[in-house]
């Protein structure tokens, strides 16, 4: 079985157009090759001189006695390390094409089994100068900070300087006391504090963060709203909670959060390519922040990084993160029993965070189980982050000590994409079925529609079909992708325009249904209904979704008349 599987593997990178093998590969592969000829001819050799010396029964068992271990161990090596290779490559497609498709940017490692066995860069650091991403480039982690902060606090709890379950009150007691005396460090911990998260506030990432304000007054103005729910009750995911986790940090310890990050774990860990972000500071091979716009690119705002400390004001390089990755396996900061209170799951299970299987959270890390085959699962403590410029995930598959880090210098990448990408990854990985990213015609579309409008994406789609007959395999699933974007954005004509094509080109039930929920959200009553009815005709009725979607256009069409 061992044998057959990294065949098929092999086979299948084969014909899935694998970049060609770099030189020192090819070497590598044919001295295995050579030692693997040479051993053939000398087992043959040495069998057929056992054979004459001593022509018997006995004799020939002997020779497979004293030879077989020592050939089955050799082929082991032989395709294991064959097999390692073809996993590479497989990697080096995903991200290489998931860069080609959809424009990623950014620095990517994978280890396996606590090995590194693919490290790369794509696009650019700096648009300006032209200067290109590098593995060991800088990047802002945005949200995964928070298990930066986690840690700290954890520390202090080891120290018994910090009591888990104690008030904010009880550390922080400059925080308005009819809320602090309710909410426990716990609870900021696992977003369960009912603290408003700042970040949702209007105009706090086009303007406020931008601002230089003190913390006291970033705790005033933007931390202390009245509770959204009673503390412990539910989970709401929340940056307050880790903003206010670093302002109990700098109470107990009597020093600010960045020296204290410097001290409890960046110089003993040796993470020189980790610290706060200061956007004002000089740093070598900085990857600089990008916002994708149309078709083009603009730089990001700039961000005052202590508005969001503790919560995502960290910088790393994939190589720090996956040095941290080896960290979390033993007890070099806090104790191992530590390590997995802060990986256990606190909040029932949810796809709304990071879809799209269940999630829960723990104490700045997110957990879940992730799908193998003959319904096995396996555990994941992961992250995303997002801000202005950078976006990135970090998956870390612990009971086999795979890890998947994505770190990119673009803010609008989509993490639920990164997430679905890693778990192509892992897939790779356990040798289980994986999808390499295809060229999809919805970000083509969509940079064409922002740029230059509606007319232009429409001849735009003419000519990439008929330039590519056989490049585009979703074509429904992308328009109706499309649609879906425009409506969310309130561009309902340019949805119906791009609706009402997928419908002349894929006429079922589908495409009718979708677009007639585009016509209805652009107060267009008798088209939503004349196209509602084409859904319901066609719609067979069959499986659970088809009755559910039946169900749902004839209730929107009850509610329209």
């Amino acid at each position: 079985m061992f044998f057959i599987h990294n065949k098929a593997t092999i086979i299948r990178c084969k014909t899935q157009d694998v970049a060609p093998l770099k030189a020192e590969e090819q070497s590598r592969l044919q001295e295995q090759q050579k030692v693997l000829q040479q051993i053939t001819a000398f087992t043959k050799k040495d069998f057929y001189f056992s054979l004459i010396a001593q022509p018997t029964t006995k004799s020939i068992m002997a020779y497979f006695n004293n030879r077989l271990f020592l050939i089955v161990l050799l082929l082991l090596l032989f395709f294991q390390e064959t097999s390692a290779q073809s996993k590479t490559e497989v990697i080096d497609q995903i991200f290489r094409k998931y860069h080609e498709y959809e424009n990623f940017q950014g620095a990517v490692l994978v280890a396996e089994a606590g090995q590194v066995i693919y490290r790369q860069a794509f696009g650019l650091a700096n648009r300006e100068w032209n200067v290109a991403n590098q593995p060991d480039a800088k990047f802002n982690i945005a949200s995964l900070s928070k298990q930066f902060t986690a840690m700290l606090i954890m520390q202090l709890v080891e120290e018994g300087k910090i009591h888990i379950d104690s008030t904010l009150s009880a550390y922080y007691p400059e925080y308005r006391q009819d809320i602090g005396r309710q909410v426990t460090v716990r609870q900021l911990l696992t977003h369960r504090s009912g603290i408003p998260n700042y970040t949702s506030l209007p105009y706090v990432w086009s303007d406020s963060l931008q601002n230089h304000y003190t913390k006291a007054q970033m705790v005033q103005k933007f931390c202390s709203n009245d509770l959204e729910f009673r503390p412990g009750s539910r989970y709401q995911y929340n940056n307050t909670g880790y903003f206010l986790l670093s302002m109990i940090i700098e109470k107990v310890t009597g020093k600010d959060y960045d020296t204290v990050l410097a001290e409890k774990i960046l110089r003993p860990l040796g993470l020189q390519n980790t610290a706060a972000d200061h956007r004002d500071t000089v740093l070598y091979k900085r990857a600089y922040g990008y916002e994708e716009q149309g078709e083009g690119f603009t730089n990001a705002a700039v961000m005052y990084m202590q508005n969001l400390q503790g919560a995502g004001n960290l910088y790393a390089t994939v190589d720090d993160l996956f040095a941290w990755d080896r960290v979390l396996y033993s007890d070099k900061l806090v104790s191992k029993k530590t390590i997995q209170a802060m990986q256990t799951a606190y909040s029932e299970p949810s796809a709304t965070w990071i879809p799209p299987y269940a999630n829960s959270y723990g104490f700045g890390m997110g957990v879940a189980d992730v799908g193998l085959k003959n319904k096995k699962t396996t555990p994941i403590v992961f992250h995303s982050g997002h801000i202005k410029g950078f976006s990135c995930f970090f998956a870390r598959f612990v009971e086999e000590q795979h890890t998947v880090i994505m770190l990119s210098n673009t803010g609008n990448v989509s993490t639920a994409r990164m997430n679905d990408i890693a778990q192509q990854v892992k897939n790779v990985l356990y040798g289980l079925p994986y999808q390499i990213p295809e060229r999809s015609l919805a970000p083509e579309l969509l940079r064409v529609i922002e740029s230059r409008g509606i007319d232009a994406a429409m001849q735009h789609f003419d000519y990439l079909k008929k330039s590519f007959p056989y490049e585009f395999k979703h074509v429904q699933e992308d328009l109706e992708q499309v649609g879906a974007t425009l409506v969310d954005k309130n561009e309902t004509a340019e949805a119906i325009a791009i609706l009402t094509l997928n419908a002349r080109l894929n006429p079922n039930w589908m495409a009718y249904q979708k677009l007639a929920a585009a016509y209805r959200r652009h107060n267009d009553p008798e088209q939503a209904v004349l196209f509602y009815k084409k859904a319901m005709d066609l719609n067979p009725r069959r499986s659970q979704t088809e009755k559910q979607a039946h169900g749902e256009a004839k209730r929107a069409m009850k509610e329209i008349r």
